[in-house]
């Protein structure tokens, strides 16, 4: 009975912990706090700690894949990816850790490219010829 209930505490215990963490805390902060995670990958600077398919809480069945971003061993970006409620599928659904990683580095590349892009300036003129308005951009 005792081992049941322990196993109950710690299989919601992801989602209500993934409030202690922070940004800047090592990956050995991180599995003291939230356990061994399901899935682990890295790719260059960057690694993603994934904890699968958990409950959100001891209050409810809805079930979330939570996510850590490390980059150089410390945490930079954290927090619940999927959120759902479980059908007995939840786990066949859930993306590899692997997966996850070059999701969100091709989230990051795209987002740094987006800010580096210088916007031109335009000039319009606009000419009104009775109830006909032309308007040229260059």
């Amino acid at each position: 009975m005792i081992a049941l209930l322990s196993l109950l505490l710690t299989a919601c215990a992801t989602g209500e912990k993934i409030g202690d963490l922070s940004p800047g805390m090592s990956r050995e902060q991180v599995i003291q706090t939230l356990g061994k995670p399901d899935g682990d990958a890295v790719n260059g600077k960057n690694e993603l700690l994934t904890y699968s398919n958990r409950l959100m809480s001891g209050w409810s069945y809805d079930r979330a894949d939570y996510k850590v971003v490390l980059e150089d061993n410390k945490v930079v970006q954290y927090g619940a990816d999927v959120i759902r409620q479980d059908n007995g599928m939840a786990a066949a659904r859930a993306l590899t850790a692997q997966q996850s990683l070059l999701i969100w580095q091709q989230q990051q590349a795209l987002q740094n490219q987006s800010s580096s892009v210088v916007p031109r300036s335009t000039t319009t003129n606009c000419f009104k010829n009775g109830n006909n308005v032309t308007c040229n951009s260059y």
